[in-house]
């Protein structure tokens, strides 16, 4: 923990309401928005640290200045020097926000240049840096900064310096450099699986009881948490072994016994306490976008499923379950799996009204034929 208070500005990508969930999750101050995608908060937390944690914000900056238009260059150019007593070349970076303000402020670019005692090169003028590759290229120089301008009440200017953004090699390593892959059964994006972990209740122990290809399981070991990981495919408890394996070598710092990846199958009682995380079934892989016959199918399926899960759930003592359940968008409408839920909910859990509207928090992507619907399930007392 820092021992000061600092603004910071957020960056958020497409799941904005999983993202603020996120957000909220961890931080104890409140998050306000100062646009569709950029949210600030003002915390003693260190972001620089949590920003490996959050699969749903892009990059994070801090606050260094509210002033005037007339001010930006002079702060700019006092700025710039001061980061850089040794004198050496420098690499900057600026974003825009909103963009209509880039012409007017494109003069600070030569301006700055022009009154610094050393040689600068501006990375990508005249429109906004959106590539976190682009970012990587910055952060890489010896000498670099990034600054992001908010002008979005139409009077002060914000001024902040980008201080962390995620890393594209590392979640492509995680990702698509894995050795077992499956399309067939789906595979959660670490991103996702972040987001699952971060969100629920804050237990050092979980549980992923459909573990696939092992991508929470690791995520969730990479926070530190204690984590068992099951399958009821012995081919996807395989793929979980092989694919932990090859991250380890990569990824020094994670704790992992081979035994607690194993073959079980959910309908199937097993006395582990832990807080369930996992991306749970979807249903068969659909060869094209899903109808009102599919989803009264995958739906009565689940149902099924669930209903001797959960029951086996609520007679171990696990508290909380954080589950995906997959919604069909049909006909310019979303589509939960009704009966899947009111299942559940009679096995002994509460699904919990996440932003306070009873409508669903979906993480969808484009060109997907199924969506998640992203729910967590509280124990009740009684049934």
């Amino acid at each position: 923990m820092n021992n000061h208070m600092q603004k910071y500005y957020i960056f958020i990508g497409g799941q904005k309401d999983l993202s603020i969930l996120e957000l909220q999750a961890l931080l104890k101050e409140e998050i306000f928005a100062l646009s569709e995608d950029i949210l600030w908060v003002e915390t003693e937390t260190d972001m620089l640290k949590l920003q490996d944690r959050l699969g749903g914000t892009i990059k994070i900056a801090k606050e260094l200045a509210v002033v005037p238009f007339e001010s930006i260059e002079g702060f700019l150019i006092d700025y710039v020097i001061e980061k850089n007593p040794e004198r050496k070349k420098i690499t900057l970076g600026m974003n825009i926000h909103p963009e209509k303000y880039m012409k007017e402020l494109f003069p600070t670019y030569s301006s700055l240049k022009q009154n610094v005692p050393f040689s600068v090169r501006w990375c990508q003028m005249k429109k906004n840096i959106s590539s976190l590759v682009t970012f990587d290229q910055i952060m890489s120089k010896e000498v670099s900064c990034e600054f992001n301008i908010f002008c979005f009440s139409g009077v002060d200017y914000i001024l902040t310096e980008t201080i962390s953004c995620q890393s594209p090699k590392s979640y492509a390593l995680r990702d698509y450099e894995k050795p077992a892959r499956d399309g067939k059964v789906g595979m959660l994006p670490p991103k996702l699986a972040q987001m699952l972990i971060n969100i629920s209740d804050n237990s050092p122990y979980v549980w992923d009881s459909f573990c696939g290809t092992g991508t929470l399981v690791f995520e969730a070991m990479l926070m530190g948490k204690t984590v068992l990981g099951s399958d009821y495919s012995v081919d996807m408890v395989k793929a979980s072994l092989q694919n932990i394996s090859f991250l380890r070598k990569k990824f020094s710092d994670v704790d992992f016994k081979e035994e607690d990846i194993f073959f079980h199958d959910v309908t199937e009682k097993e006395e582990i306490p832990y807080n369930i995380i996992s991306e749970g079934y979807l249903g068969e892989a659909l060869q094209d976008m899903p109808n009102y016959e599919q989803l009264e199918k995958t739906d009565e399926e689940l149902s099924a499923l669930y209903k001797q899960a959960f029951s086996h759930f609520y007679a171990s003592g696990i508290k909380q379950v954080t589950l995906c359940v997959p919604l069909y968008y049909i006909e310019e409408k979303n589509e939960i799996m009704k009966k899947t839920l009111a299942s559940i909910q009679k096995s002994g859990y509460n699904l919990r009204d996440l932003f306070g509207n009873n409508e669903p928090v979906i993480y969808s992507r484009p060109h997907q034929k199924v969506f998640r619907q992203i729910c967590i399930f509280d124990r009740r007392d009684t049934k």
